[in-house]
């Protein structure tokens, strides 16, 4: 299939045949196809500003990482990169680098994810997912680096229980494998808002508030990956926003320019990169860079694209248009 035309949520095969695109690409054309205003605005001269890595910054990119802080809290440092995978990475780096700071003496380098979780196709994002037929051509990924737990998959529930008499018998999996590992192991919890790539299993609504108490219980970060969940897809601008937490890490791509140009983001918040602050002789930074990560032109693209959907409404039309459809939709109790 060769696909050469697309307007709102319809793609045109070269022969001339059209398709509903009900996935949006690959979850990310939040804007729908055909957006010629986000075409204009890479075309224009002022989001063609000077290239240079970000040892500095540029214009685009730094109007851009204001408007993600603000969507998220107004409490966070914005960290750009090309892709989704790259930016649950630069995480992994940030949590392990962070809790050596901070817990001296302690060797945390843990991430506790979950079985049936995606977070990317490197090497390891896919050790933090937990789907084999996904990662098993690629194994071994390493040590036990990443460390899986049941996930919260009501309708196949891996433990045979039913909400909400289960108690949330996933979420004392997590507390349990954590104390199993050693807490002074473990540096963060990552964790979907919503899983998407096993067919789009929704949590309960207490279980996120759970999870994150959980993580502050042992000191660990929270680390949320809103790839797919991102910019409007739930009904609210982040998913986990409906549960009213604060990660301390988000990774965002996707719907942040709706895939006409690459560009994604690690989020974390002021708390944890004040850790990396100090004179250089403290040897505090991060050692990490993105070639592509910000460039001008796809910053000054997402930032277009975030317009259009607050101008639009699009978050609210999601949960207009998604309360619509599960009222219409049989639905297994």
């Amino acid at each position: 299939m060769v696909i050469v035309e697309g307007h709102g949520s319809t793609v045109v095969e070269a022969d001339g045949t059209e398709y509903l695109d009900a996935m949006a690409g690959l979850w990310c054309v939040n804007v729908g196809y055909g957006r010629s205003e986000l075409a204009d605005r890479g075309r224009r001269p002022d989001a063609h500003a000077l290239y240079y890595p970000h040892t500095a910054i540029n214009e685009p990119a730094a109007k851009l990482a204001q408007r993600v802080n603000g969507l998220l809290g107004g409490d966070n440092h914005v960290y750009f990169v090309a892709s989704g995978s790259e930016a649950n990475e630069a995480g992994f780096k940030f949590a392990r680098q962070y809790t050596k700071h901070e817990n001296p003496g302690q060797y945390r380098y843990k991430t506790i994810s979950r079985y049936l979780g995606y977070h990317g196709t490197t090497l390891a994002t896919l050790a933090a997912g937990g789907m084999g037929d996904r990662k098993m051509k690629f194994e071994p990924l390493g040590g036990n680096d990443f460390v899986h737990v049941a996930p919260p998959y009501c309708y196949r529930c891996p433990f045979g229980l039913t909400y909400p008499s289960c108690e949330l018998a996933c979420v004392k999996n997590i507390e349990a494998t954590i104390q199993g590992e050693g807490p002074d192991t473990v540096s963060t919890v990552l964790v979907e808002p919503i899983m998407s790539a096993v067919g789009v299993a929704v949590p309960p609504d207490d279980y996120l508030p759970e999870v994150a108490a959980i993580a502050k219980k042992y000191g660990c970060l929270l680390h949320i990956d809103e790839v797919i969940n991102g910019f409007g897809r739930t009904g609210k601008m982040f998913a986990h926003q409906h549960s009213g937490v604060r990660p301390d890490i988000v990774a965002i791509a996707k719907g942040i320019v709706s895939a006409y140009l690459p560009i994604a983001a690690t989020v974390v918040r002021n708390d944890v990169f004040k850790s990396f602050v100090g004179e250089a002789a403290d040897n505090r930074q991060v050692f990490q860079i993105s070639t592509y990560g910000g460039h001008p032109v796809a910053a000054a693209v997402a930032d277009r694209n975030i317009q259009i959907i607050l101008e639009e409404r699009l978050v609210e039309r999601s949960a207009e248009n998604g309360a619509y459809l599960l009222d219409g939709l049989p639905y297994p109790a």
